[in-house]
């Protein structure tokens, strides 16, 4: 007789997402609900720069490396449940979720004939954690703002045209940040001109010219929302992120004053090699 997950199964998984503060809690939560409501040991995979690792769940060495191989062999990223290779019991299901990384949810039991039900809830999950990222994100980038205008707050007592460099040099100093740059809209121009940096050539600065919208620079200036990222090498792109960032932080964030976005403050390579 084919396995029937329960009814709340998907308000269960949205709620441990969704109760969770953080993506590592938001992970052991999804394996406490598989455990709870489909009786049998789970664990999460994340795939990360190609490679698959355990962040919840325990399971004897013996059967974590066939199920991990059974995952590696997945090479369809669309989510999916499907039953994969057990060389101890019977065949367990992975509930594959297409997030910003790849996530397999690996569970006792042949969930296949449910595959409609588990893979509505493999949604579920993924806008969750989507939500939880956005949060954090915007808790992160709270933070750092918040320093960022007691700093500007203080240097702005003194005024003048240093004023750019010098909070330029501090935000480096405070980041321990290789490059930091600082550019304000120039309305005749229509464009966004760095008017200080750290890390870059002279030269380089002053030839620089960004049209609102363009680059992440120009799309937080039109939006007025900062970018926090703290997993450069995760970003989808066709092209390497590892030619550009020498760590695996960085930050954007809008320049306001008086309800106005005036300006964009970028903050990469930090020395530290610490999270934002």
């Amino acid at each position: 007789m084919p396995l029937q997950p329960p009814s709340r199964l998907c308000a269960a998984f949205a709620d441990a997402v969704v109760g969770a503060d953080n993506l590592e809690e938001a992970y052991a939560s999804l394996r406490s609900v598989a455990r709870e409501h489909l009786h049998g040991e789970a664990v999460v995979f994340v795939q990360k720069n190609d490679r698959w690792v355990r962040l919840a769940g325990r399971v004897t060495p013996e059967r974590e490396r066939g199920w991990r191989a059974s995952v590696d062999r997945l090479t369809d990223p669309s989510p999916r449940v499907l039953r994969i290779d057990d060389p101890v019991a019977g065949p367990p299901s992975a509930i594959v979720i297409s997030d910003d990384e790849r996530i397999a949810l690996v569970v006792e039991g042949d969930w296949s004939s449910s595959a409609d039900v588990l893979e509505t809830c493999a949604g579920t999950i993924r806008v969750g954690l989507r939500a939880l990222r956005e949060r954090n994100a915007n808790r992160r980038a709270e933070r750092l703002l918040r320093r960022i205008y007691r700093l500007t707050k203080r240097l702005g007592t003194a005024g003048g045209d240093a004023l750019p460099q010098r909070i330029v040099d501090e935000v480096a100093m405070m980041f321990s940040a290789a490059r930091v740059s600082l550019g304000l809209y120039d309305q005749k121009d229509d464009r966004l001109k760095l008017k200080a940096a750290r890390g870059l050539a002279s030269s380089v600065v002053h030839d620089i010219r960004i049209q609102p919208g363009d680059w992440i620079i120009g799309r937080v200036f039109g939006s007025g929302n900062a970018v926090i990222v703290n997993d450069v090498p995760a970003l989808p792109s066709p092209q390497s992120h590892h030619d550009r960032y020498r760590s695996q932080a960085f930050g954007v964030l809008p320049l306001s004053h008086r309800d106005q976005v005036i300006g964009v403050l970028s903050i990469t390579d930090r020395r530290d090699g610490l999270a934002f």
